[in-house]
């Protein structure tokens, strides 16, 4: 059988790093936790040296002993010897080390609880237990373990030299100045296009899945990869709005083709013909749980898709939760973590509360169910379609209700 990953050289190594130089515990502490030592004893020191730390008591071997001995732990962590042997092979300069310790013991922590939750997994399968119910607990476990290897504080200067070559790769780049379109110029003006996390709200039947599929289209037209997963349409639906958008013949019309005429026929056929040259792909299946859902964008990303499109929010499962506030809280923050991990633009519509009066402008305070939409994205857009009794006026507009890094307000369209 074979054993779980584990380097009990780089535990003692980062232990002796300290004792060598107590400045290096911080360095320790901000790549790897107490927990994720393997060996009870190795925790159990590392423990006693950050009381020390904050007691402010010199750290030395003498006095992790003394304070091992004083909580009747110095025998169960391998006695003085042990303790006096953690120095032995450590650099007399054990700075450039330190991190490099830590990093590896703390992803060997992930790895190891990686592995158990596999193994809890497979059990809990053996045993008869429904397979969506342990999928949602092994992806929620993924997320957690994604979530812990963030790359946490570094000096500035790193982080400058990481913006000025991003800088200036921009601007040198070919092509245009917006990598991901809104397929709306103006918008595009307004916002640069789209990145993180973005959601698209409006109110049923006011065209927030028709925009939403226009920008996907849009990009997927330029030769990005884009995943489209819409849990209310069929692929049918979808692909005659795609050739609605290039023809514009109504979709109505597409859908019930019988009185078209042969023009509009070969117009369709050929709009047809030219989307599916486009890098997209469609996913039509309906009653996703949010730990499905998210298993296919991964895939997807890992295959090369660029941007991902979700129709829409709220009809995502999420079994975990019956409240629709905790459900929508939940589904959000798993949306805003595939982005920010994936580095790859999730667009989202979702569902707006009703008005009161039919042409109010949509606000913050109608993103239904949970300000968790407004807190997770770093762009919201809302569909706004004015009407004159039964009839839209024509003077639609995308209202920027949020955007991390510019201004709010509308675009007319």
């Amino acid at each position: 059988m074979k054993t779980l990953p584990v380097s009990v050289e780089s535990e003692k190594a980062a232990l002796g790093a300290v004792l060598l130089d107590p400045k290096q515990l911080a360095t320790l502490l901000q790549s790897a936790a107490i927990e994720d030592f393997c060996l009870s004893s190795h925790r159990e020191i590392l423990r006693v040296m950050v009381n020390l730390d904050r007691s402010q008591t010199p750290l030395d071997v003498v006095t992790l002993v003394t304070e091992l001995d004083q909580a009747h732990k110095l025998e169960s962590v391998g006695g003085a010897a042990y303790v006096g042997e953690l120095l032995v092979g450590v650099p007399d300069n054990p700075n450039p080390n330190t991190e490099a310790y830590a990093v590896k013991i703390h992803d060997l922590a992930r790895a190891r609880a990686l592995h158990f939750a596999a193994s809890v997994a497979c059990s809990s399968i053996e045993q008869g237990e429904p397979v969506d119910d342990v999928l949602g607990r092994l992806q929620q476990r993924e997320l957690e373990l994604i979530r812990a290897n963030t790359r946490g504080a570094r000096p500035i200067k790193a982080a400058a030299l990481d913006f000025l070559n991003q800088f200036c790769a921009a601007c040198d780049a070919d092509g245009p100045d917006i990598k991901f379109t809104t397929s709306l110029p103006d918008l595009d003006s307004k916002t640069g296009g789209l990145q993180g996390l973005v959601y698209v709200g409006g109110r049923t039947g006011g065209g927030k899945s028709t925009f939403l599929q226009q920008m996907a289209f849009a990009q997927a037209k330029e030769g990005h990869w884009v995943y489209f997963a819409t849990l209310e349409m069929t692929e049918r639906v979808v692909l005659a709005r795609g050739a609605s958008m290039l023809t514009d013949i109504p979709t109505k019309s597409i859908l019930n083709p019988r009185y078209l005429s042969k023009e509009d026929r070969r117009a369709i056929t050929e709009a047809v013909a030219e989307i599916q040259t486009w890098p997209i792909v469609i996913d039509d299946t309906g009653g996703l749980e949010i730990h499905q859902l998210l298993a296919n964008c991964r895939a997807q990303i890992n295959k090369g898709v660029e941007c991902a499109y979700i129709d829409y929010l709220q009809m995502i499962g999420c079994r975990e939760y019956t409240r629709p506030y905790d459900k929508v809280t939940a589904i959000s923050g798993a949306l805003r973590d595939l982005a920010k991990t994936s580095d790859v633009p999730v667009v989202a519509a979702c569902q707006l509360s009703r008005p009161e009066n039919v042409n109010d402008r949509p606000t913050l305070f109608d993103c239904k169910e949970s300000g968790a939409i407004e807190n997770d994205a770093s762009l919201l857009l809302a569909v706004y379609r004015p009407k004159e009794g039964e009839r839209y006026t024509g003077e639609d507009e995308i209202l920027v209700l949020k955007q991390r890094n510019g201004t709010t307000g509308p675009v007319h369209v």
